[in-house]
Order: structure tokens, then C-alpha cells, then sequence
């Protein structure tokens, strides 16, 4: 089964600073799944705006009926 993997990420970028981003870099590409890594460059921001981010990324994946890990 062929498998196709894109890579959205961009170094150094928070959960907070990804979100305008989402829409066009992964949601645009109708995904299945989306693996979420979030946390090493969210380190010096608030724990409530971290949280917040990450609620919204899954909740536009619950959204969109995509599975996400």
C-alpha cells in the first residue's frame, strides 16, 4: 500500500506560532492521520497558552475527522 508522508514541521517554531499555519500547511493536503510533536520550543511560553494551542491543533483534527496522535 503506498504511502505518502509530508513532513509540515518547521524547527524552532512553538504549538502557538504553528497555528496560522495549520490550515495550509497540513489541513489543506486532506490528511488521515497527524502525528503532533509539540513541546521542546514551548518550553519558555506559558502552560495555559501551550495547552490552548494544543486543544485547538486536535480539536480541527476531531473537525475534520482526522486521526491524531
Amino acid at each position: 500500500v503506498p504511502v505518502n508522508i509530508i513532513n509540515a514541521s518547521i524547527g524552532g517554531l512553538s504549538a502557538h506560532a504553528s497555528l496560522p499555519r495549520m490550515e495550509r500547511d497540513v489541513f489543506s493536503h486532506n490528511p488521515d492521520l497527524v502525528i503532533i510533536c509539540f513541546g521542546l520550543n514551548d518550553v519558555n511560553m506559558e502552560l495555559e497558552i501551550y495547552l490552548d494551542s494544543l486543544k485547538k491543533i486536535f480539536d480541527r483534527c476531531i473537525e475534520s475527522k482526522v486521526d491524531a496522535v
